[in-house]
Order: structure tokens, then sequence, then C-alpha cells
């Protein structure tokens, strides 16, 4: 039985870049945990366990295609409902307080 949690799952490819990003995360939302993931095949693997609320995508190097893994994220994952939001810099406080309203 898949159970949808309070977690947001941070997909990246230097997942220590992520340090300050998880400290914004905890004080807009404390009550939201933030799991982070740098294998595209555990994040499946644990997201078609328990659903997080939001999946973040994150790669910092020029080379990554974005369009894989959100694609291989639609294909594994066993709900399309969960919103997949890609950045292609760290995203700062305003944009995460942004995305907040939209989404909870």
């Amino acid at each position: 039985m898949i159970v949808k949690s309070n977690y947001v799952a941070f997909y990246c490819d230097e997942c220590d870049l992520l340090e300050p990003v998880i400290k914004i995360f905890n004080a807009l939302h404390p009550a939201i945990v933030v799991r982070t993931y740098s294998d595209i095949k555990e994040l499946v693997s644990h997201t078609n366990e328990q659903l997080p609320l939001l999946i973040l995508v994150y790669l910092s190097k020029p080379h990554h295609d974005f369009m894989t893994p959100v694609k291989y994220l639609r294909e594994n994952v066993n709900s399309d409902s969960i919103p997949v939001v890609i950045y292609h810099h760290l995203p700062e406080e305003e944009e995460l307080r942004d995305l907040f309203k939209k989404i909870f």
C-alpha cells in the first residue's frame, strides 16, 4: 500500500550542495522533511513505497540532461499526481516560498 507522506524528494547530482536549501526548507516548513537522492533508481524505489508531496530536480553539472530523470520518474513512479519541479540553479528562499504557496 502506498501512503503519501510529509516529505519532499530532492534529486541531485551533488547533494552536499543542497545544505543551504534544506535549511531554508526547514525554516519555511519545519514539518516537511527533505530527503535527498543522487541515484534515480533509489529515488523511484522510495517514492513507490511512500509518495512525496513534491519532487525537486537539480543537476549542477552543465552536461546533464534534465529531461532524462524526469522521464524516468514519470515512467517508473506509481503516481502522476506528484509535482516535479526542475531547477537549473539552487533555489533561493523567495523561490521556495513562492513554490510552497502554489503547492501547499
